[in-house]
């Protein structure tokens, strides 16, 4: 039987006190700790303290803090340039670190991705953090598809400008996804991370997302 979880980090926290600011449900925000491994019983009591201004206990001290690293494209300037136009940055926040960015794909390339995803769309799937295989997931009701690598010129020509804005090569990344969300379809609030003593399967077969970016 897997360990469950029964501590957090300070960073684990003001991320949580974060979202409880912007209105997201103390329930949701249980439920999510709960799905990442988190003792069921911890993660409420732990998201009762927070919401009721209780002291609780977490490890700093007992590990190495996080340290923030501004990645290469944060290095560039205001203007980036790439071989096939140059793109400008509207603003920036440093922690987490997130650019604006004006005009990565013109209209006509994202009317042309639509186009071209209309009829591949399907319901969006989640990974099961025991297993790593992908299912379907209630929290998530959208539809989406992934190109290929280099599928076709278009798909090649943006994947080219992203690795030249993010300096990282086109083939350590995912194809590009194409997300579709209708009247009522969303994703519910989550964690795009995986505990390091959760023993999730896909952090050992994929690996970590390093950078993002949406259109």
């Amino acid at each position: 039987m897997m360990t469950k979880i029964m501590q957090i980090s300070d960073e684990l926290k003001d991320w949580i006190v974060g979202a409880l600011k912007s209105d997201v449900s103390p329930i949701a925000l249980a439920n999510a700790l709960i799905k990442k491994g988190f003792d069921n019983r911890f993660a409420y009591e732990t998201l009762f303290k927070i919401v009721g201004n209780e002291a609780i206990k977490t490890t700093e001290g007992q590990q190495i803090r996080y340290t923030y690293e501004v990645p290469k494209i944060g290095r560039k300037g205001n203007i980036l340039h790439t071989s096939d136009k140059d793109v400008k940055v509207l603003s920036r926040n440093e922690k987490p670190f997130v650019l604006h960015l004006d005009q990565v794909l013109s209209s006509e390339e994202c009317d042309e991705l639509i186009s071209l995803s209309r009829s591949r769309l399907q319901p969006s799937l989640v990974v099961d953090r025991g297993s790593g295989e992908e299912r379907a997931g209630s929290g998530r009701t959208s539809k989406s598809m992934a190109f290929r690598l280099k599928e076709n010129e278009l798909v090649e020509r943006i994947e080219t400008r992203i690795a030249e804005l993010t300096g990282y090569p086109a083939e350590n990344g995912e194809g590009l996804q194409i997300l579709n969300y209708g009247l009522g379809e969303e994703y519910k609030p989550h964690f795009d991370f995986f505990p390091p003593h959760g023993g999730c399967q896909q952090r050992r077969t994929e690996g970590w997302n390093v950078p993002h970016l949406f259109e």
